[in-house]
């Protein structure tokens, strides 16, 4: 689960959390089959033309680096080159009353009024503050994570990286600290309240599944997260979807097989096609008004329902460029 959100979302702990507000998957509904070798992901880079309007890009991250990487000058060059920024949601939100209002409303909403451990059990409930302790940035969760409800609990664990990762390290957040430091506009495709809502929906049972999954398969994620890490780095990316999707089916075969199904269709459903489809009109007016760096999780560019199709159904020429190695 880590690892898929890696690639998903980002981490949310850093800013507190995070979704579109699509219905609760149905555990009848038919999980949606992906074709995730077309396009082939030769380049995290794809410029989006079209006639009588600037050229745009979408850049395919990870949410996370190393601890200490930094921003290689390709990717300065690459962030340059456009008029503004765009990430899934704004990694550095401003100081605002109505974003400090947005967060407190975000804070009551994670908070349950029922322990999380007498859900998980105190043997799984462990499992988890041991998962949140590992890492620097995730540590103070351990003082409220019994007072979680399983949907944020499940956020939080997602942005748990190994020591020695980080999301302020992930190519997002290098990204947008620099376009601060050059004055560059910058805007996101998504809200904290729409990106929560996808976790929210979910009947509490599902969620303490997938949870429970993912504490299950955290030993075998760490490693696979550092895999992941290092295929995205050394510009690998035609490795990462088989690396997805093995965690996918690994993950899946911890959770109760009445959740299996619902998981495998939230997964590619919410998590990633109501996502894609809900930023594609936010997409196609910043680009129409001035040259803009998409800069989204991986994952959601290849398959006949990522951006890179999505956008060429709608006349749009998406081609690849250079692959740009986001760190130095």
């Amino acid at each position: 689960m880590k690892k898929l959100l890696a690639c998903l979302l980002v981490p949310l702990t850093t800013l507190a959390l995070g979704a579109c507000k699509p219905a609760a998957t149905s555990p009848e509904s038919k999980p949606t089959e992906l074709n995730w070798q077309q396009p082939k992901l030769t380049s995290n880079v794809w410029k989006i033309s079209k006639e009588g309007q600037p050229d745009s890009y979408l850049l395919g991250t990870i949410h996370m680096g190393r601890t200490n990487q930094t921003l290689s000058s390709d990717a300065v060059k690459l962030l340059q080159s456009t008029n503004q920024l765009t990430t899934e949601i704004d990694p550095l939100p401003d100081s605002s009353p109505e974003t400090k209002k947005m967060y407190q409303k975000y804070f009551k909403e994670v908070m349950s009024t029922e322990p999380l451990s007498r859900k998980l059990g105190k043997t799984d409930f462990r499992l988890l503050q041991e998962i949140y302790s590992k890492n620097e940035e995730s540590r103070p969760i351990t003082r409220i994570a019994d007072k979680l409800h399983p949907w944020a609990a499940l956020v939080f664990a997602g942005s748990a990286f190994p020591q020695g990762y980080s999301a302020e390290t992930g190519a997002d957040m290098l990204l947008t600290n620099a376009a601060v430091n050059i004055n560059k506009p910058r805007s996101s495709l998504e809200s904290l309240d729409e990106v929560s809502a996808i976790f929210k929906a979910q009947p509490e049972e599902t969620m303490l599944n997938f949870l429970k999954a993912s504490i299950k398969t955290n030993k075998e994620e760490t490693e696979d997260i550092k895999k992941l890490h290092q295929a995205y780095s050394e510009g690998r990316f035609e490795e990462l979807i088989p690396l997805l999707e093995e965690t996918e089916q690994c993950t899946l075969k911890r959770v109760d097989a009445k959740h299996a199904k619902a998981m495998s269709d939230w997964l590619k459903n919410d998590l990633l096609i109501r996502r894609n489809l809900a930023w594609l009109p936010e997409i196609r007016k910043q680009s129409a008004k001035q040259s803009t760096l998409f800069a989204v999780g991986i994952a959601h560019l290849p398959s006949g329902k990522g951006l890179i199709e999505l956008l060429r159904q709608e006349g749009y020429q998406v081609t690849p460029e250079p692959k740009v190695l986001i760190w130095q």
